[in-house]
C-alpha cells in the first residue's frame, strides 16, 4: 500500500502540447512554462472523453453491418457534413442545437458536398485551434470561429473556407510542407458559391434570400484568407470587402430604423441574428485596417451611410450605431449555447464587455483617419472623437498599463484582452499626429509620447507572459510605434519581432519589409518618411494589419 500511494500520479490537467509529447506540465495559465521556451502553441482547450462503447455480439455487429451496406449513398455522403476527424472528440462542432444554424437550409447539402480527406480533417483542427486563438481570446470550444465551424455542417461555402484557411495556417504556422493546392482548390469553391449566393441576393432576395449568417462568415473568411496569403496588390480583399459592402446595403437597408430603437424594444425587431451583427463588426475591423494601407473602405462607408442621423456629427453617429450593433451581438454566445454555456465563460464576457466596446469603436476611428489622411477635412471633429472616447474608457486605459497576469485571480482573460485593445487606442493617437503634423520632431508632444509609453509597456507584458504569438494581435500599434519614434533600441525590438511574425503568412512579411525600410529611411534623415507613395510605384508590396 505505501509503494502505491508513494507512485507518481500522472497529471491530467496539463497542456495538450505536453502531454501529446508525453512530458511533464508545469499546468501554468495561459501558457505553459515549456511552450513558451520551445515557441510552441500552448493548447488547454477543453476535451471531450472518448464515449464508453459496450461491446457488442458477433452475430449483432454482422447483422448491422449487413444493413448498413443496404443503406443508400445518400446517407454515406451525408457522413461528411460534420467537419471532424473520424474518432477525434476535439475537433467535434458545438451542440446540436445551436440556434445560429437552425435556420441554415438544408438544400445546400446536396450532391456537390466536398468529401474531405484526411489533410481536409486536419486542416479544420487547425482552424479550430491555432487560426481560433488569432482571432478571439476566447477559449476555443466557446470561440465565435467554433460558432462558424457549426455553419459548415450545412454550409458548404463555409465548410470549403475553414479547410482553406486550415491548410495554409498549417503551411505557415506550423511550418509544415504541406502544398497550397488544396487550400486554393477549397478557395476557388467557395468563391463559386459564395458569388451565387451574391447573385442571388441582387435578383431573388425575396423569394429565395441566401442565408444571413453563412454568407457573412464566408465573406469574413474569405476577408481573412486575402488579408493573410493574398497577393500584394490586394485585389482580392478590395473583391471582398466590395462584396460584403454590396449585402449590407441588400439585406440591412433598414439598419438605420433599427438602430433608432431603444434597446427596451424585443430583439426581434432587429431580424438579424447576433452572428451577423458579429461579421459585420469583424468585417468592419478589418475593412478598417485595409483603408488606413489604401485598400478597402466600401463597407465601412455602407456602414455610415446606413448610421447617419444618429448622432451630432457623422463620426459620433458612426459610434453611436456601432455601439448598438456591439451591444446587440454581446447575446451570442448565449444565443448560442443557452443553458449549458459555462458561467465562468458568462463572467469573462460581462468583464471584457467594455473592452471590446472600445475595440470596436478604434476600428470605426481607424476608419475615420483613414479618410482623414487622403482628405483636406477640418481635423478638429477627429480630435474630439479620439477625445470622447478616452474619457468614456479613462478607467480601461489608464489601469491597463498597471495589470499583472500572474495575480489576476482568475481574471487572466480579461487582462489578456485589456493589452491587446488598450494599443489600438493608442496607435490611433500616434496616426493623427503623424497625419496632422507630419513635419514636427519625434515625441514632441506629450500625448505622443504617453501613448508610445503605453504601447511599449503593454507589448511588453504580453510577450513575457504569452509569447510572440500575442504579437500578432498588436502588430499594427507596434508598427506605429517604430515608424513614430526615434528611439533605436524600441525600434530594434519591434523589429525582431516582426521578423518573427514573417513567418506567421505573407501579410506580415510585407509588414516587416515595409517597417524595415521606413525606419532605415527615417534613420538617415533624421524626419518622417510618407511611404503611402511607395506602394504606388510598387518598390513596397501593400499589407493590412
Amino acid at each position: 500500500m505505501d509503494g502505491e500511494a508513494a507512485a507518481p500520479t500522472r497529471s491530467r490537467k496539463g497542456c495538450w502540447t505536453c502531454r501529446q509529447k508525453k512530458v511533464k506540465c508545469d499546468e501554468s495559465r495561459p501558457s505553459c512554462r515549456r511552450c513558451l521556451r520551445l515557441n510552441r502553441h500552448c493548447d488547454y482547450s477543453p476535451r471531450a472523453r472518448k464515449p464508453y462503447v459496450r461491446r457488442q455480439p458477433r452475430q449483432r455487429i454482422q447483422r448491422r453491418d449487413q444493413e448498413q451496406e443496404q443503406e443508400p449513398q445518400d446517407n454515406q455522403a451525408q457522413q461528411t457534413l460534420s467537419p471532424q476527424h473520424p474518432g477525434s472528440e476535439e475537433n467535434s462542432l458545438p451542440g446540436q442545437t445551436l440556434s445560429v444554424a437552425s435556420a441554415t437550409p438544408e438544400s445546400s447539402a446536396g450532391a456537390l458536398w466536398p468529401k474531405l480527406s484526411e489533410a481536409d480533417h486536419d486542416a479544420i483542427h487547425c482552424f479550430r485551434t491555432v487560426v481560433s486563438r488569432s482571432v478571439d481570446t476566447k477559449d476555443t470550444e466557446f470561440s465565435v470561429p467554433a460558432i462558424i465551424a457549426s455553419l459548415a455542417k450545412t454550409e458548404a461555402m463555409v465548410l470549403h473556407m475553414i479547410c482553406a484557411l486550415g491548410h495554409h495556417e498549417r503551411r505557415y504556422q506550423e511550418q509544415s510542407n504541406c502544398s497550397a493546392t488544396a487550400a486554393v482548390e477549397h478557395y476557388s469553391s467557395a468563391m463559386i458559391l459564395v458569388a451565387q449566393a451574391l447573385q442571388q441576393e441582387e435578383t431573388q432576395c425575396e423569394q429565395t434570400p441566401p442565408n444571413l449568417d453563412s454568407t457573412l462568415a464566408t465573406l469574413w473568411l474569405m476577408i481573412v484568407y486575402e488579408q493573410r496569403y493574398g497577393d500584394g496588390q490586394g485585389h482580392g480583399l478590395i473583391a471582398h470587402l466590395k462584396g460584403a459592402a454590396i449585402f449590407l446595403q441588400h439585406r440591412l437597408g433598414n439598419l438605420r430604423s433599427l438602430l433608432e430603437h431603444n434597446f427596451s424594444e424585443p430583439a426581434e425587431m432587429w431580424h438579424i441574428s447576433p452572428l451577423a451583427g458579429r461579421m459585420i463588426i469583424w468585417i468592419a475591423f478589418l475593412d478598417a485596417g485595409a483603408e488606413s494601407h489604401q485598400l478597402g473602405g466600401e463597407f465601412n462607408r455602407a456602414l455610415g451611410v446606413a448610421m447617419a442621423g444618429l448622432g451630432e456629427n457623422e463620426i459620433m453617429s458612426r459610434l453611436r450605431g456601432y455601439t448598438a450593433i456591439h451591444r446587440y451581438s454581446t447575446s451570442l454566445h448565449m444565443c448560442t449555447w443557452g443553458a449549458t454555456y459555462p458561467q465562468i465563460q458568462l463572467l469573462e464576457d460581462l468583464e471584457s464587455r467594455e473592452v471590446f466596446s472600445l475595440y470596436g469603436e478604434c476600428g470605426q476611428m481607424r476608419h475615420v483617419l483613414a479618410q482623414l489622411a487622403v482628405t483636406t477635412t477640418d481635423p478638429l471633429p477627429v480630435a474630439r472623437a479620439l477625445h470622447d472616447i478616452s474619457q468614456r474608457y479613462g478607467e480601461i486605459l489608464a489601469v491597463a498599463p498597471r495589470l499583472n497576469a500572474g495575480y489576476a485571480g482568475g481574471h487572466e482573460k480579461f487582462v489578456i484582452n485589456t493589452r491587446y485593445v488598450v494599443p489600438f487606442y493608442h496607435a490611433l493617437v500616434l496616426w493623427y499626429f503623424r497625419i496632422t503634423a507630419p513635419t514636427t520632431a519625434f515625441k514632441s508632444k506629450s500625448k505622443q509620447q504617453h501613448a508610445l509609453d503605453d504601447i511599449l509597456t503593454l507589448a511588453y507584458q504580453a510577450y513575457r507572459d504569452e509569447g510572440e504569438l500575442a504579437m500578432t494581435r498588436i502588430a499594427w500599434p507596434l508598427f506605429m510605434t517604430a515608424i513614430e519614434t526615434d528611439d533605436l533600441a524600441h525600434q530594434d525590438w519591434i523589429s525582431a519581432r516582426f521578423a518573427y511574425l514573417r513567418s506567421r503568412g505573407e501579410n506580415y512579411r510585407r509588414a516587416s519589409k515595409a517597417l524595415l525600410f521606413v525606419v532605415t529611411e527615417q534613420r538617415k534623415r533624421g524626419a518622417r518618411v510618407d511611404f503611402s507613395a511607395r506602394f504606388e510605384s510598387g518598390e513596397l508590396e501593400r499589407f493590412v494589419i
